[in-house]
């Protein structure tokens, strides 16, 4: 279904372009006609089914326009809409043949909208009861597209598509970065260059982008060669620099399967959460994903002893133990790993009311877990959540320690920068290194060497923001050797130092809009 905006303003264009995602409601957007003239042989050469037609325009007003669509006898549909309350040109123009009226100062959006999808039913309407007095809608691209995207959105069922759909193959594909906003015009850009990528292969498509920014493609042959997927992603990457990930899922050989094959691609992209962005999978053997009740419930028991005995900077290691057991086998849903993860911290924060109090930003963190998209990120969030609890858990204990203990924290805190020990740490606040483990370990439920590494990693994920190199933190820190800093860095943190300046860094670069390259 062709859509033809006839209108002078720049800024109404604009307007009138970007007010839906047309594409996705079966209609596709002709180049824009500025004046009259345009207008006449835009209608004339590429037969729009939907005219929006302003009737103050240059060279050939609106009604001129409607007089030149009657003696010619096209075939379309026209709105006409003006922003002076001239009702005899309103007259006029219902006279030569326009369907409809709108007062452009007064438009609203959802009006607007539809408006033009009753007319476009109308038009399909008729097309079924006579296909001789309107052209062939039932076969044609927009015609197939608007089915697609209904049958994906549930409003029909696959045994109601044209018989186009009878055979074909599912893929997904889901943009991994940047996170691409789908306004209107970026994602008509985009699903363009999907769609001719696809058609250089000689195979014709129908795509459908959800509201969460899935990309789904119908490819109308089962006979597909696997680099139109890799130079689908090349395309994408060279001209967009969005880096995407397919899932290339079943053939199907009957309507009743398209649904199924697509939900088995869309499966085959969350394997991204355990390989990475940029991922390229193809159909192999049946997706089944494993149930994480047994690690639950392990992870579970063992966070209830460390919270029963007070022993809370460990609740990080085991949160960490839990991920790279689920990363050894990569087979779970990755939204389960998820609300594993939020579960064990509420379970937490729970049973610490003081926190659960002070701890304000603990539903902005929730829902940044919720939204992962690889492990390794929500490895690092989740840990980097469990130790801002840890922190406030110190703040809360300093207030009750012994004066040794609270020397050693003092001494610790003043000379976190140098090569920190028991040994000099227990000399320091006179006192042998025996009794100072037991007592610190006492009251705050770490030993001393585990709050000395917490703290100093703290000190170096702010020091890998502000562009120094690894080695330079870890010398600023004392620790012995970058090495040994990068592994005492991944313990308590579930990322490399690397890996780690990388999500940083991902995070505060400005998410760009959606630019093709030149």
């Amino acid at each position: 279904m062709k859509l033809l905006i006839v209108e002078d303003e720049l800024l109404v264009r604009a307007g009138l372009r970007g007010i839906a995602n047309w594409s996705e409601h079966g209609i596709d957007l002709l180049e824009d006609a500025v004046d009259g003239e345009q207008a006449v042989e835009s209608i004339q050469l590429e037969r729009p089914d939907i005219v929006l037609l302003d009737l103050r325009i240059p060279k050939l007003d609106g009604l001129s326009v409607l007089r030149k669509i009657k003696e010619n006898g096209y075939r379309c549909r026209t709105i006409v809409i003006s922003c002076y309350d001239d009702f005899q040109n309103v007259r006029d123009a219902m006279k030569l043949g326009a369907t409809d009226y709108l007062h452009k100062l007064n438009i609203r959006p959802f009006e607007l909208i539809k408006t033009i999808l009753r007319i476009r039913d109308e038009l399909i309407e008729a097309n079924q009861q006579n296909p001789d007095a309107v052209k062939d809608l039932s076969v044609s691209p927009s015609r197939l597209s608007y089915q697609f995207s209904d049958v994906m959105n549930g409003v029909i069922t696959p045994d109601q598509m044209d018989d186009r759909f009878d055979i074909g193959r599912a893929i997904v594909l889901t943009v991994d970065y940047p996170h691409v906003h789908f306004q209107n015009v970026h994602a008509d850009l985009f699903l363009n260059l999907v769609r001719e990528t696809v058609r250089s292969f000689n195979v014709d498509c129908c795509i459908h982008l959800d509201n969460q920014g899935m990309i789904y493609i119908a490819l109308f042959s089962v006979s597909i060669p696997d680099l139109l997927f890799s130079t689908l992603q090349e395309q994408i990457k060279l001209t967009t620099t969005c880096i995407v990930s397919i899932g290339a899922g079943l053939s199907w050989m009957q309507k009743s399967d398209l649904l199924n094959a697509f939900q088995i691609a869309r499966q085959i992209t969350q394997y991204r959460f355990y390989r990475g962005f940029g991922q390229l999978r193809l159909f192999e053997t049946p997706i089944c994903f494993e149930s994480l009740s047994t690690l639950n419930t392990a992870l579970e028991k063992k966070l209830g002893e460390i919270i029963h005995e007070k022993r809370f900077s460990e609740t990080i290691a085991c949160l960490q133990d839990f991920l790279q057991e689920v990363g050894r086998h990569g087979n779970y849903k990755p939204d389960s790993v998820k609300a594993s993860c939020i579960d064990a911290i509420n379970l937490i924060t729970h049973s610490l009311p003081s926190v659960g109090s002070q701890n304000g930003n603990r539903l902005d963190s929730i829902h940044s877990i919720s939204t992962c998209q690889t492990l390794d990120e929500l490895s690092a969030l989740a840990c980097s959540h469990l130790r801002e609890i840890v922190d406030h858990i110190d703040q809360t204990t300093l207030l009750n320690l012994s004066s040794i203990v609270e020397n050693a924290v003092t001494y610790i805190n003043d000379h976190i920068f140098e090569r920190l020990s028991l040994s000099n740490l227990a000399t320091e606040v006179s006192v042998s290194e025996s009794y100072l483990s037991t007592i610190f370990n006492k009251e705050i439920g770490e030993s001393c060497i585990t709050y000395i590494n917490r703290r100093k990693i703290q000190i170096a994920q702010k020091l890998l923001t502000q562009n120094m190199l690894v080695y330079e933190v870890s010398e600023h820190l004392g620790f012995e050797n970058s090495n040994y800093f990068s592994k005492v860095f991944k313990k308590y943190t579930g990322v490399s130092p690397e890996s780690y300046r990388s999500m940083i860094d991902n995070d505060h670069r400005p998410t760009p809009d959606y630019h093709p390259a030149k």
